[in-house]
């Protein structure tokens, strides 16, 4: 009995699926959406992608390599900060052993 209900549901459901695309979300072929309005008045090209996606991976390049200069640049003042640490450290020594003759 559950299984005739349940067929008998499932039948109207797609019968009301039916009649709702066919006459209720249908949209004739001589009307414009005001969101597709954008798609009319600049119509899409391939070539415009691929010049596109040729630019982003230009940049995303770019990034990159501006990433990894940045990190070479972080290390090499850290490498001066460690080596100006050790010429003031020298430079205490030095002078306290310059004092003490």
């Amino acid at each position: 009995m559950a299984n005739n209900f349940y067929k008998s549901i499932d039948q109207a459901f797609d019968r009301f699926e039916v009649y709702v695309k066919n006459n209720l979300f249908k949209i004739p072929a001589g009307v414009l959406l005001p969101e597709d309005k954008v798609h009319h008045d600049h119509p899409y090209a391939v070539e415009d992608e691929e010049k596109l996606d040729k630019e982003c991976e230009e940049l995303e390049k770019k990034i990159k390599a501006t990433k990894y200069v940045n990190t070479a640049l972080k290390q090499e003042v850290k490498d001066l900060d460690n080596a100006q640490e050790q010429i003031d450290n020298f430079e205490k020594t030095h002078k306290c052993s310059r004092e003490g003759f």
